[in-house]
C-alpha cells in the first residue's frame, strides 16, 4: 500500500512538473476591431469578436467598411490585473474637414469582450494621444509617442552614439536596428545592464522578420530569399532563434507551412502565431519566456495586429 501510495505522489508530481505554466490564451486585435482568442494549449482558435458590435445599442466604434482611419491595434493595451482590453477609438470613422479628431478610450473585459468603460481621450486633435493603464484606471495623456532611437552613448560595451531604430521594446530589453550602409545590423540593448549585443552571422532577412521574445530574451529571425525582383523577399521556411545575451543562434528550425503566414506573436509558453486570413498555425519554439508583453513602435502607414495574453 505504501509503495503504491508513493508511486501515485510520483506519478502526479512528474505530471505538475511537466504542466505548462503561464498564460494560456492568445488574443489578436486587428485594425478593423476584431480580437481572435486562440488556446495555445491545444493550437486552436476558440472565438472571434467584432468589438463594434458590443457597445450595446450605441455603435461606439464607427464602422469604416475595413480598417478604421486611426488602427486600433497601434494602442491596444491589456490590463492582466483586472483582465480589461482597452483600445482607442476615434469618433468618426475619418477625420474631420479641419484635419482633426475626437478619441475615447473604450475598455472590453476578458474573456467576455463586453464593453465595461469608456472615457473621454481629448477632441480636436491633430495626433492620437496617449493613454496609460494605472491603479485608478486607464488615464489619457497629451503625449508624443514613445522616442524612436537609444542614446547608445550609454550602452556599453563601445558607448559610442550609434544612429538606431528602436523596432521593439519587452521589459528592460529593446530591439534596435543600427542605421548603417552594411549589411542588417541587429541588437538588443538591456537597460537594466547597460548592456548592448549585436545578433551574430544573421541569415538574409528583412526587419519585418525580426522579432522580440517576451521579455526579450531571445530574438526569433525568419530568412528569406530574393523574390522575382530585386527588391521583393519570400520566406524560406528557415527560423534562427537567437540568445540575446550572447548574440548567437541557439536553435534552428525548418517549418515550411508558415511561408505563406504572417508572424502574429511569440507566447510565454514558447508557441509562435503564424496566420493569414482563416488559415494559422503554431510553431512550438521549446523554450519559455518571461509572462512580459512585447510593444512594437506603432505605425500609422502599415500596422500590425496588436497581441496580449491572458490565463482566460
Amino acid at each position: 500500500m505504501y509503495r503504491r501510495l508513493v508511486g501515485l505522489v510520483l506519478l502526479f508530481g512528474c505530471s505538475l512538473a511537466h504542466a505548462e505554466v503561464g498564460p494560456r490564451y492568445l488574443y489578436q486585435v486587428s485594425c478593423a476591431a476584431r480580437v481572435d482568442r486562440f488556446d495555445v494549449a491545444t493550437g486552436r482558435k476558440t472565438n472571434s469578436v467584432d468589438l463594434a458590435k458590443r457597445t450595446g445599442k450605441v455603435r461606439l466604434i464607427p464602422d469604416a467598411e475595413g480598417a478604421l482611419e486611426v488602427c486600433l491595434s497601434n494602442r491596444a493595451t491589456f490590463d492582466r490585473d483586472k483582465s480589461v482590453l482597452y483600445v482607442l477609438a476615434p469618433k468618426l470613422a475619418h477625420p474631420k474637414e479641419d484635419g482633426t479628431s475626437d478619441y475615447r478610450i473604450l475598455g472590453f473585459s476578458v474573456p467576455a469582450l463586453t464593453l465595461t468603460s469608456e472615457v473621454a481621450a481629448g477632441d480636436n486633435l491633430d495626433h492620437p494621444p496617449q493613454f496609460e493603464v494605472r491603479s485608478g484606471g486607464v488615464v489619457s495623456i497629451d503625449g508624443e509617442p514613445p522616442k524612436s532611437d537609444l542614446a547608445f552613448s550609454k550602452f556599453g560595451p563601445g558607448r559610442h552614439e550609434l544612429v538606431n531604430r528602436v523596432l521593439e521594446r519587452s521589459g528592460d530589453r529593446t530591439l534596435v536596428r543600427l542605421l548603417t550602409d552594411g549589411p542588417l545590423d541587429i541588437g538588443v540593448a538591456d537597460s537594466g545592464t547597460m548592456t548592448f549585443v549585436r545578433m551574430e552571422n544573421l541569415p538574409l532577412t528583412t526587419v519585418e522578420n525580426i522579432h522580440l521574445s517576451p521579455g526579450g530574451t531571445h530574438v526569433l529571425v525568419e530568412e528569406v530569399v530574393k523574390g522575382d525582383d530585386s527588391r521583393s523577399r519570400k520566406k524560406t521556411g528557415r527560423l534562427l532563434l537567437y540568445d540575446a545575451q550572447t548574440g548567437r543562434a541557439a536553435k534552428t528550425l525548418s517549418e515550411p507551412a508558415i511561408i505563406k503566414l504572417y508572424f502574429r506573436g511569440i507566447s510565454p509558453l514558447g508557441k509562435v502565431l503564424y496566420d493569414l486570413l482563416a488559415d494559422y498555425r503554431f510553431v512550438d519554439l521549446r523554450v519559455r519566456f518571461p509572462a512580459v508583453s512585447v510593444v512594437r513602435t506603432a505605425s500609422e502607414d502599415f500596422p500590425q495586429p496588436a497581441v496580449f495574453f491572458s490565463d482566460k
